[in-house]
């Protein structure tokens, strides 16, 4: 028999929610140079020592007020892999409008550049992000869907490359459109004959 599992004190749970929550608007307004451990105790009313408690320095609170903001989008599997890749890129072409963790990713971006460690935690947050488009593309390779040799994280990245792309940088809309020939142009060369 295992042990019963231990529930958090709903004191520290609350405390952590207000942290994340002020780290997140602190972010919005300041972006990542603006946020700062005492900045976040001032916006939360949660004492610095507790901050410290459950985050040992600032990029590892911001790292987690970012990602406190959903989980990666899940992906089908069908027997029909662009279908599936198809209505994973729309989720998330509709997140890139609306979420806000779309809207904070210009900071993660500008904080990677600038600081080595957030880097690799930001390598590590989009690598997870990315994860269930890499199974369903390795199933893929695994069905006979894709050529054996294909680096599917390389694949999974020219897919959602351009939507990113056209969010963040020419600022362009990202329709379902848009997205059906990102999977037309990236998957049909490499369907089988």
């Amino acid at each position: 028999m295992s042990a019963p599992a231990r529930r958090e004190d709903p004191r520290i749970t609350r405390s952590k929610a207000c942290a994340l929550a002020a780290a997140i608007e602190i972010l919005r307004a300041d972006g990542a140079s603006g946020l700062t451990i005492e900045k976040v105790a001032l916006h939360s009313g949660v004492a610095r020592t507790t901050i410290y408690r459950h985050w040992p320095d600032r990029n590892e609170l911001l790292f987690d007020a970012i990602g406190s903001l959903g989980q990666a989008l899940a992906v089908a599997h069908t027997s029909d892999v662009q279908a599936d890749v198809r209505a994973h890129l729309r989720e998330l072409a509709a997140a890139l409008k609306r979420s806000t963790w779309a809207a904070l990713l210009p900071t993660v971006i500008d904080a990677s550049a600038h600081d080595a460690e957030f880097a690799a935690l930001a390598r590590s947050f989009s690598s997870a992000r990315r994860s269930p488009l890499r199974r369903r593309l390795d199933a893929a390779v695994v069905a006979g869907e894709l050529p054996t040799d294909i680096d599917t994280d390389l694949l999974a990245a020219q897919l959602v490359g351009p939507l990113f792309y056209r969010r963040f940088v020419s600022h362009q809309p990202v329709t379902g459109a848009v997205v059906d020939q990102v999977v037309r142009i990236t998957l049909d060369p490499l369907a089988p004959a």
